[in-house]
């Protein structure tokens, strides 16, 4: 089951591994996966069920994270939703393909995985795009969120990225 980071609620700091609670949420998104992990955990108990939980799926093409952040920053008179002090928990597009291989031939019954490749730093991120971007920039008015979530669980059964934040940063840097 592909669920998603936000199941621990609306966090804004904090570190989370698989074991964290789940805080409730009236955020449909998030009250959904909650609540579809809940369901799949009590119906399906004797089945093969592993979670995956990917935080900010990232890629080139075809991507909110990603290609679509650029194509935003392109339209946008003033950037206005990337806040400076944010972590992101980023995960690229083929490595969670990878992650989940490795999970349906090595994960066993009722394992859960936090599905992230770093908690990065938006000055490692978007705030590059923004750069690249030329376009003019406002801090938006809320607190930064700095939640990160432990992925040392999917390193355990083999997982090694096969593509890096640094590489799909510098396409992204380039398609402005």
């Amino acid at each position: 089951h592909i669920s998603t980071t936000s199941v621990y609620g609306e966090v804004v700091s904090g570190h989370f591994t698989e074991t964290s609670p789940l805080l409730p949420s009236e955020h449909v998104y998030i009250h959904t996966k909650q609540e579809s992990e809940r369901l799949l955990q009590e119906y399906t108990p004797d089945s093969d069920l592993i979670i995956l939980r990917p935080g900010s799926i990232c890629a080139e093409e075809q991507s909110y994270w990603g290609d679509r952040q650029v194509e935003r920053m392109k339209e946008a008179d003033v950037i206005t939703w990337v806040h400076p002090d944010d972590v992101v928990p980023w995960v690229h597009t083929d490595n969670l393909v990878e992650m989940i291989v490795l999970a349906a031939t090595n994960a066993h019954n009722g394992d859960i995985f936090n599905a992230i490749d770093a908690n990065l730093p938006e000055t490692d991120f978007r705030m590059k795009l923004i750069t690249a971007s030329d376009k003019p920039y406002q801090i938006p008015k809320r607190a930064a969120e700095h939640a990160t979530f432990a992925n040392d669980r999917i390193k355990q059964l083999g997982y090694i990225p096969i593509r890096t934040p640094e590489s799909t940063i510098e396409q992204l840097v380039k398609s402005f």
